[in-house]
């Protein structure tokens, strides 16, 4: 069985096989476990044909010659045609997961990846620059909102100095001083109103949160307000000093006040209303913009991991731990699409095939117990049990194909001439 993984980006595709090395396909789908990282070493991995038939039979033991093979082959090679520009193993060497094997020119996807970055950083000061915005405008809507409210609230005093005005006229004199003297308390409430309200908004203008119509439209209120006290002022003394009109003539030109007073007052509500919907939807705007650049961010940033996984994948790694062989590879040479560039074979999940005449076949079941040798350890024995036996036959129609697991982890190289033997007890 073969499995192939594309390594995406530009780049590159990793051939996964299961099954016995340099042989025919596997039966069965036993896993491989994942490998020790291994230091640097020299690991010679033979060439692995496919085991040949050689059985002994001594007093009811079998003997079976074989060889080591790894679960897991990976073969390295680029979908595109890309230049070497470096080689960083050599045969026979261990690998780790993840290291990198082959390094194919990334010039240009470097490029990209600085071009995408680039626009990232744009799409950030574009955001920061719209929530600032917001900031600046909403810090704006709510100096309009004070400054209709401080609006109503005078409109209002002038409403209630003109009903108060219009009632004292129905009064005696002291009544009138009483008016006069309220009238005079209100318009400096007014007045020092007017002028916290002019200080308020120059602050506000030191940060440009303000615009000069506003500013101005306050000292004017200052003014208008400084001259109420004067008037209401004024209006005192002449109590003071017995000049009064005719009392009717006084209390018609009161309701006209009166009149005018609660004009204002509608008109400063309605300022304040407006002022209210101004910042909804300066609110709703902004946050419109905010969240209109976000996304912007958002692409701009998946434009950059995109570019950064291409040059990633211009890397060749070795997907597994194990030992390089077959490198095809020179830094300066094309490597060509589909080429095989480098096989990486797994050391761990080692098994041993053989292949069994058929009339031994019946004597064999899974699970039977065995032990195998191998030339370069002649002194040792590892423990190991028959795994799986083929269902077919292989193409010359006499054996098939038997496959034994070790009891134990074990430090061999797939390649490796192995001599099986199966305890005579179990026959």
């Amino acid at each position: 069985m073969r499995t192939q993984y594309w390594l995406g980006g530009g780049a590159f595709l990793v051939a996964l096989a299961f099954g016995a090395f340099m042989m025919k396909p596997r039966v069965g789908n036993a896993e491989a476990e994942p490998a020790k990282p291994k230091q640097a070493q020299k690991i010679v991995v033979d060439p692995a044909p496919a085991p040949k038939e050689s059985l002994q039979e001594s007093e009811g033991e079998l003997s079976l010659t074989g060889s080591v093979v790894s679960d897991s082959k990976a073969t390295l090679s680029t979908r595109l045609p890309a230049r070497i520009v470096g080689v960083s193993i050599s045969e026979g060497t261990a690998v780790t997961a993840g290291q990198v094997a082959i390094q194919l020119d990334d010039s240009e996807m470097q490029g990209q990846a600085r071009t995408a970055f680039a626009g990232l950083n744009t799409a950030i000061a574009m955001a920061r620059k719209a929530e600032e915005g917001l900031k600046a405008q909403l810090l704006k809507a709510d100096s309009d909102i004070a400054t209709a409210r401080s609006g109503v609230q005078q409109a209002e005093i002038k409403r209630q100095q003109a009903v108060l005005g219009r009632d004292a006229l129905k009064g005696d004199s002291s009544a009138e001083k009483r008016l006069a003297d309220e009238a005079v308390r209100k318009a400096d409430i007014g007045h020092e109103q007017a002028i916290r309200t002019r200080k308020s908004l120059e602050e506000l203008a030191k940060v440009g949160g303000v615009s000069r119509n506003d500013l101005q439209g306050a000292i004017a209120s200052e003014k208008a307000a400084a001259s109420d006290v004067n008037s209401a002022r004024e209006q005192r003394k002449r109590l003071d000093s017995g000049a009064t009109p005719q009392t009717s003539y006084r209390i018609a030109l009161a309701d006209k006040d009166i009149e005018t007073a609660e004009a204002g007052v509608h008109q400063a509500q309605e300022g304040l209303k407006l002022s209210k919907e101004a910042q909804t939807r300066v609110r709703d705007v902004g946050v419109q913009d905010i969240n209109a650049a976000k996304a912007v961010t958002e692409q701009a940033k998946a434009g950059w991991r995109t570019a950064q996984d291409s040059a990633d994948s211009l890397r060749l790694r070795a997907p597994f731990a194990g030992v390089a062989t077959a490198i095809n590879a020179k830094a300066g040479e094309m490597a060509q699409p589909g080429m095989p560039l480098v096989t990486i074979i797994s050391l761990t999940g080692l098994r041993v095939d053989a292949l069994v005449t058929a009339r031994h076949l019946a004597r064999l079941k899974e699970g039977l117990p065995a032990t195998v040798q191998v030339d370069t350890l002649p002194n040792r024995t590892f423990a190991a049990r028959l795994s799986q036996i083929a269902a077919t036959s292989e193409p010359d129609g006499r054996t098939f194909r038997v496959q034994f697991r070790f009891v134990s982890p074990v430090t061999l190289s797939p390649g490796q001439v192995a001599r099986v033997r199966l305890s005579p007890a179990r026959l």
